[in-house]
């Protein structure tokens, strides 16, 4: 779990990461297309990815149905438990 406590660690996946979460937000054609790319990041097997999909992901309003359904089996699933808790602190700490 250490990349979620510094992810800085893996820089260059944080950045495209990033890139992609921020274009998810933008209201253009690639948005959609963005979020069901984060939204199959949910069952990638690096915690950091779940760990910035799921922070964009929450962020979002008018997600489709399947994204809402992938994002609340993510939030039942018990493994996910740290990296609930660290997102929803880092989303805490971004927002002020």
């Amino acid at each position: 779990m250490e990349a979620l406590e510094d992810p800085s660690s893996s820089c260059p996946r944080c950045f495209i990461l990033n890139k992609i979460g921020e274009i998810s937000m933008d209201n253009d054609g690639e948005m959609e297309e963005a979020r069901n790319f984060l939204s199959g990041l949910l069952e990638s097997e690096e915690p950091s990815d779940r760990f910035y999909a799921f922070c964009y992901l929450s962020e979002l309003t008018e997600l489709n149905q399947e994204i809402l359904d992938k994002i609340g089996g993510f939030r039942t699933d018990p493994n996910n438990g740290d990296i609930i808790s660290q997102a929803e602190e880092s989303m805490r700490m971004q927002r002020g």
